[in-house]
């Protein structure tokens, strides 16, 4: 394929109307970088529907010079520049947010049309009917008007011959690229033009399409929590769109290309050719004289040494550590503590931070919050002692090759993508360790030759990139894949089979049951588009998805399951078959009632009813007058619900009993391989999946046979080989319908997926002993973020009702910043990084207090913790159990009147790890031991120290089996993901 032309889609930088920041820094001096040494590059950007080229006269900032973005920023708007199109103002997120929808959607009509059912899809199932009907007539006089704009639209926007009312979006859409031109993007998602590339791709498939990932962060185990939930997933579709659309894929660097491609096989995306390119940042226009620097600088508020860190002040950049290690210095009276400065602007979810910081006496006129002009920015990277950079994780960070730039030091996190940026040169410290970090700012504060030798080495042996080297980078990267790009992507739907819970299984919750659900729950998050079918009368069928809402909304999988097992049976009772649609006495085709026909699809059904209403609010305001809008945006508050912790349930016993005899199979199921297979619902290179078992062997017969006519891919669990390997512990027909269903399920599949490496082990043993073809396998580890059910006493089952599955630590106090929940939250997240043994479960007990909604949005968020953390409203009884089986109890407080926890836990006679503040000595004597309240290192040793060792608790609690790491349920259907992949690629390798 010839390259035509190159076009670079600036749409981010001619929408933005903020400061130079991250990624527009990175677009505008990428663009300014391909025009010097490619002058034929093109400019584009999406623009009302549509792509229109730029002529470079009206960017003058493209000649720029040394200082890209002071001439960006000097001259945006002028020379007819076209407009900003989406909204932005101080109140930031609110208002983007509110451009999406209305952009996303751009008739009003059809915005409060949908604020409308989304409102009475919110409400209680009894009364949906009755809000539909009282939405009647507006929804009426909404839906004339919306068919009267839509005739209008048609009528002036499209001549008779080219007129298409089905759907007019497509004749609209126009665009400057040819087929063989290259179209590469650098921005982000705001703009809503990836559905636009989309149908230009459709119209000229010749047209190649690469995006710039700058990082997958909003999708990280460690950090996706972090993030509102509706911008992982605005990120997760956008970055499926990617992987599904583009031709390639440009990644800022090793680590963001390392986790791109993780994700990609984990979701079960299309993985595109890429590249890792290191980003510039170390060309900032620097000023060779200092003459005015002290000057400038007491204007900032700086009359002395300071320390730095950049960067918007968001909660992934973890400012809250250095704020704890800096009032730590203070507390501690350490000398020559120099001011710290944050330069950035204030991000999401750190307005507490920021309250508390301004309010904090101690800090006040030492710590400076900053938003500094590049001019700024440049004397104070040139004046600072060192340069600070906590983050918990990052892309590409442009602050730290910046500071590196300067010859500054930089104090780090310890995390993989810093380490590829700074390799040696920066002082590297756990993001969490507060004490660590004040200790190495009090080291290098108090010894100027240790950072001397440390500046001297970065000047001397540091080599960054520019951003001219950056552009080149790109530059040869456009032209090395633009011809490599054209492949044809082939659509994979993930088949799930739900046959032996949904269709044939009638009682509780066991075992295997267990799995097939859990498993189908977390995949159905995993692999967008996943679908579900079973096994009933001879035939298979599709389950629509409203039927199985309460399988993907409830993590209680025990009492949802309970729920659908009661509905149906009433169903039944009736004379109604639900299994099979369609085939039901009456002819109807009932559906969970958690939402009238009407309204199963006005939204996603796990978006709760407080959700639905606010994205009603939202829709109802976007389509205000500017002026009203602001008005509603300055009072608009979020809901602060702390989501309800799921309960446990009882795990799967194996009742079958001995004795059976070994047979050849082979020739009694030939005859049934023979004959024509029924139709079945799976397309070809289709991945299909089962985690049941099936007494039935008619099930997989129908695999097998369907199978040899067109090409899907199959997977059984087999999760061990017992009734086999030991018939004397089972019933005697175990042997005979396992041996049958073991045989088929081999035939079936392309690899078989064991409960580890010992099911494994027996299951190919099996195979060469009887002469079977032997099967690649795959083991897997299955979750056991479940206890087993007991029934020893009522508090056991108390204890079971709230969550707790084994020891437990127990912290007791309102929900609210001054308990200081934060870090054991932090040192809990150490203690499963290190992977420590025996880690207990950690309960919060407390209702909802001050200043603690965004930490417990992110802990309930953060799915390394769930099932782990349990955040708890209790009853007396309830806590009176609690305080008599914890191993011990914490109390954090960062101050205290006169507590009432400690004493209560001492009335239980349980230790306590306390915070070492006066008040808490004073009630605690030394009977407890204390601890900072924010040194999170010394938390978590002291948690598992005595989470280990009995005698010094002197509990009856037996000792955890050693070596053990919990595998969640979530985590296991994760590894399958990626085993989906594999079998499909290597079946497609196979064929090829």
């Amino acid at each position: 394929m010839k390259t035509n032309s190159i076009w670079l889609d600036i749409t981010t930088s001619m929408q933005w109307p903020g400061g130079v920041v991250g990624i527009v820094r990175a677009e505008l001096e990428i663009a300014a970088a391909l025009n010097r040494q490619f002058p034929e590059i093109r400019f584009s950007m999406f623009s009302n529907g549509s792509f229109v080229e730029i002529d470079k006269a009206q960017l003058q900032w493209l000649w720029g010079g040394d200082n890209i973005a002071e001439k960006y920023l000097a001259t945006r708007g002028q020379n007819g520049q076209i407009a900003t199109l989406v909204a932005y103002d101080q109140n930031g997120k609110i208002n983007e947010y509110l451009s999406k929808l209305a952009s996303e959607t751009p008739s009003r009509f059809l915005r409060l049309h949908r604020a409308l059912m989304l409102a009475t899809s919110a409400l209680p199932y009894r009364y949906q009917a009755l809000g539909l009907a009282l939405t009647w007539l507006p929804r009426k006089l909404l839906g004339a008007a919306i068919r009267l704009s839509r005739f209008l639209r048609n009528q002036l926007l499209t001549t008779p011959a080219t007129k298409q009312p089905q759907a007019p979006a497509p004749s609209l859409l126009s665009y400057p690229y040819k087929s063989g031109d290259l179209v590469v993007s650098l921005g982000w998602l705001d703009s809503g033009k990836e559905r636009y590339y989309t149908q230009v791709k459709q119209r000229d498939p010749g047209i190649t399409l690469a995006y710039m990932v700058y990082d997958t962060i909003l999708l990280g185990e460690s950090t996706h929590h972090l993030y509102r939930p509706q911008e992982e997933d605005s990120f997760r579709n956008y970055f499926k769109w990617i992987s599904e659309t583009c031709d390639f894929i440009l990644y800022g660097g090793r680590s963001p290309q390392r986790d791109g491609e993780h994700y990609q096989r984990r979701f079960g995306w299309p993985t595109p050719p890429s590249i890792a390119i290191p980003y510039g940042g170390t060309d900032l226009a620097k000023k060779t004289s200092e003459s005015d620097d002290s000057e400038l600088l007491k204007r900032l508020g700086i009359d002395g040494p300071f320390v730095l860190t950049v960067g918007t002040i968001e909660v992934r950049k973890n400012h809250d550590t250095l704020y704890k290690a800096y009032v730590s210095l203070l507390e501690q009276g350490t000398e020559n503590v120099p001011i710290m400065v944050f330069a950035g602007k204030p991000g999401w979810r750190t307005a507490d931070l920021i309250d508390t910081i301004k309010r904090d006496p101690r800090v006040a006129g030492k710590l400076l919050i900053l938003a500094p002009s590049d001019k700024e920015l440049d004397v104070l990277y040139r004046n600072c002692l060192f340069t600070l950079l906590p983050s918990f994780y990052e892309g590409w960070s442009l602050p730290m090759p910046e500071g590196l730039s300067y010859g500054k030091l930089c104090l780090a996190s310890d995390v993989e993508p810093l380490r590829e940026i700074g390799g040696n040169f920066p002082d590297y410290i756990h993001p969490l360790d507060v004490m660590a970090w004040a200790e190495r700012i009090k080291y290098y504060s108090n010894n100027p030759d240790a950072r001397r030798q440390k500046e001297e080495n970065i000047k001397a042996n540091w080599q960054g990139t520019s951003w001219e080297k950056c552009g080149a980078d790109v530059l040869e990267a456009l032209r090395s894949f633009s011809e490599a790009a054209t492949s044809r992507r082939q659509s994979r739907t993930l088949w799930i089979d739900l046959t032996l819970s949904y269709a044939v299984w009638r009682g509780g919750v066991t075992g295997i049951i267990r799995s097939e659900l859990i498993l189908a729950h977390h995949l159905e998050k995993l692999v967008p588009g996943a679908r579900f079918f079973a096994f009933h009368e001879g035939r298979y069928f599709e389950i629509p998805r409203e039927r199985l809402t309460w399988l993907f909304e409830d993590t209680d999988v025990n009492s949802a399951y309970a729920k659908f097992q009661q509905h149906w049976k009433a169903l039944e009772e009736q004379g109604i078959d639900h299994r099979i649609p369609n085939f039901s006495a009456n002819g109807t085709s009932p559906v969970l009632p958690l939402h009238l026909p009407s309204l199963a699809h006005v939204a996603s059904p796990a978006l709760s009813p407080a959700s639905r209403l606010k994205t009603a609010a939202a829709y109802v305001i976007s389509t205000l007058p500017k002026s009203l809008q602001e008005i509603a945006v300055r009072y608009a508050k979020s809901s602060g619900n702390i989501p309800a912790h799921a309960l446990t349930d009882e795990e799967y016993k194996r009742n079958l009993k001995a004795a059976a005899n070994r047979g050849d199979v082979r020739k009694e199921l030939q005859p049934l391989l023979d004959g024509a297979a029924q139709a079945l619902p799976f397309g070809r290179d289709d991945m299909v999946f089962s985690a049941g078992i099936n007494w039935d062997q008619r099930p997989m017969i129908e695999i097998i046979k369907a199978k040899r006519q067109h090409s899907f891919h199959f997977a059984q669990i087999i999760y061990d080989l017992t009734p086999l390997n030991t018939p004397h512990l089972h019933a005697k027909e175990a042997f005979d319908w396992y041996q049958k269903f073991f045989y088929l399920a081999g035939l079936a599949s392309d690899k078989i997926i064991y409960g580890g490496e010992t099911a494994m082990i027996d299951g190919q043993k099996w195979q060469r002993d009887h002469q079977w073809e032997v099967i690649d396998g795959l083991p897997i580890k299955f979750g056991s973020d479940i206890a087993p059910h007991t029934d020893h006493s009522k508090d056991q089952q108390m204890l079971t009702e709230m969550g707790i599955t084994g020891p437990f630590i127990l912290s007791v106090g309102t929900l609210e910043i001054r308990k200081n929940h934060e870090t054991l939250y932090k040192a809990y997240l150490k203690l499963i990084e290190e992977k420590i043994e025996n880690i207990p479960q950690l309960v919060f007990v407390g209702g909802p207090g001050w200043k603690a909604q965004d930490l417990f949005e992110v802990i309930m968020r953060d799915e390394r913790v769930k099932g782990r953390l349990l955040i708890l409203r209790t009853t007396d009884q309830q806590l009176d159990v609690l305080y008599r089986h914890c191993q011990f109890t914490l109390l954090s407080s960062l101050y205290e009147g006169w507590s009432l926890t400690l004493p209560e836990s001492l009335g239980y006679g349980k230790f306590c790890l306390t915070s070492d503040v006066p008040p808490l000595r004073e009630t605690g004597r030394d009977l407890v031991e204390y601890i900072h309240p924010w040194d999170v290192v010394r938390w978590a040793e002291r948690i598992a120290f005595y989470s280990s060792h009995t005698d010094e608790l002197k509990q009856r609690e037996k000792r955890i089996q050693e070596e053990w790491h919990i595998i969640t349920w979530k985590e296991c259907a994760s590894k399958l993901t990626t085993y989906f992949q594999l079998i499909t690629e290597s079946n497609s390798e196979g064929k090829a």
